[in-house]
Order: structure tokens, then sequence, then C-alpha cells
């Protein structure tokens, strides 16, 4: 199911790999009849170590189910950790794609374009990032790892975002992974979850106003 090609081949972004694990899983189930599953059940036991290797590389805290000697059960336990993990990932990576290809393409279309941010919506995204910052820092519910890999993923995000911009990946790659580790870490991250769908409004709204640059010199000095 899962070899080095597979692994070595994955998407950068963490939340598109998951995603592609679990769908990966998903289309080797459903290639075995329901009888046979149980047959397969070592199959499934090293998909499950390979993907907890990978949230552990990523700082992904997953609920992850309890194994037992029970063939049966474990085999139910864990295929239905991956169609669970596949349907919850699905709206977030659609979302994520969709955005992502249309910052890129747009810029491509017009070479000679750029995204800005309004000066008072770059002071807007630094008081965000200044309070997500605090908020993940004191939250007791994100775990060490998470909590590390969310701060250097804000710092590199910050370091990248001006008042014009040829494209806004940094910003949807870092509200995609946030997400995701966020998802996972308690009812109790509500606050910092609003912060980033603040971030993304504001965002969009940089995302809608493609600006084509007067000469060529203008946009590659970008």
């Amino acid at each position: 199911m899962f070899d080095d090609d597979f692994f070595n081949n994955l998407p950068n972004e963490p939340i598109v790999a998951a995603h592609k694990i679990s769908n990966t899983f998903c289309a080797f189930d459903r290639s075995i009849p329901d009888k046979d599953k149980q047959e397969f059940l070592e199959h499934y036991l090293t998909a499950m170590g390979a993907f907890q290797a990978f949230a552990d590389a990523y700082a992904l805290n997953f609920d992850f189910p309890q194994l037992s000697g029970d063939r049966e059960q474990n085999t139910r336990e864990i295929r239905s950790f991956f169609y669970t993990l596949r349907d919850a990932l699905d709206a977030e990576v659609a979302k994520l794609t969709v955005e992502q290809a249309r910052s890129k393409f747009s810029s491509r279309f017009a070479r000679a374009s750029y995204f800005e941010i309004p000066e008072e919506n770059l002071k807007k995204l630094q008081l965000l990032f200044n309070s997500i910052r605090y908020e993940v820092e004191r939250n007791q519910s994100i775990n060490d790892e998470a909590r590390w890999r969310l701060l250097k993923k804000l710092e590199a995000t910050e370091l990248k975002v001006q008042k014009k911009m040829i494209d806004l990946d940094r910003l949807w790659g870092f509200m995609g992974e946030a997400r995701v580790i966020l998802s996972t870490s308690g009812d109790d991250t509500r606050i910092i979850l609003d912060r980033i769908n603040e971030i993304a409004r504001i965002t969009r709204a940089a995302q809608s106003k493609l600006i084509t640059a007067s000469n060529p010199s203008e946009a590659a000095a970008l």
C-alpha cells in the first residue's frame, strides 16, 4: 500500500499529504472483499504505524484508535480511523486547493501583476498574528510539538507578508496547517480559529483585487 516512493512523492503541505494517505488507504480497503479484510490486518497495522510516524514528524495530534488482541476489532478500528480522517479533511483540502490554485494562476495569467494588502489590513494582520502567538503559547490543550510547529509556521508567514505580494500561498498554507493542528487540540482553541478566519477574510479581500503593474520593473521589484 505504502512504500518509499509513495512517501517521497507526498505533497509538501501536511494537510494535503495526510489527505492523500487516507485516500490511498481507503482505496486499498475498498479493493478487498469484506469477508477477506481481516486477512489483510498486517497491511492495515503497517499503514497505521506509517501514518503515526508521519503525524509525529509534523506534530499532528490525531485521536488514534486503541488496538487490542482482537483481530476483528483492530481491523474495524483502523478502517474507521482512516475513513473518518478522509472525510474530515475533504472539505479543508478542497478549499485550500482552490484558494491556492486561484492565487497561483491569477498571477500567472497576468504576469506583471501582484496582490496588494492595504496598510490598514497589514496592521490588522500583525495584530492577529500577535494574538494567535499569545493564545498558542498559553493554550494547554496544544501539545509541545504542535505548538512549536505552529509558532514556526506563524513566524515564517509573518516574514513574507508585505504590502505587495506576487502570490498569497504563504498565508493560505499557514491557515490550512493551523486548522489541522487545532482541530485535534480541544474545544478551547476557538479563539485562535476565529483569528485565523479573520486572516482568511483579509486574504480573500486582497485576492479579489489583482493589480496589474504599470511597468515590468514594478512587478520585478516585488
